[in-house]
């Protein structure tokens, strides 16, 4: 009975690593029909302010029907945008 319990317990454990392992490895797919359109440069990416895209996305947010009428928090910090708020659901 303990050899089960203990051979359950190093299984478990031996799945949950294998699944944290392979999420923490994965990387977001974009697809090419919802990647914002990007200018061709010579010179590569444009630099943009965290403030640019602090606006650009309370911007967005308002001009969402649905979202509109929340208290949203934009947050963007070295380009990493945090929503802090309340929806219904």
């Amino acid at each position: 009975m303990k050899n089960s319990y203990s051979a359950l317990i190093l299984s478990t454990c031996a799945i949950a690593l294998v699944l944290a392992l392979g999420a923490c490895s994965k990387t977001p797919e974009v697809s090419s029909a919802n990647a914002p359109a990007m200018p061709a440069t010579a010179a590569g990416p444009i630099n943009v302010s965290d403030m640019d895209v602090t606006e650009h996305v309370k911007t967005a947010l308002q001009n969402n029907d649905a979202l509109k009428g929340f208290d949203i928090t934009v947050v963007t910090l070295k380009g990493d945008v945090r929503l802090m708020g309340q929806l219904d659901s």
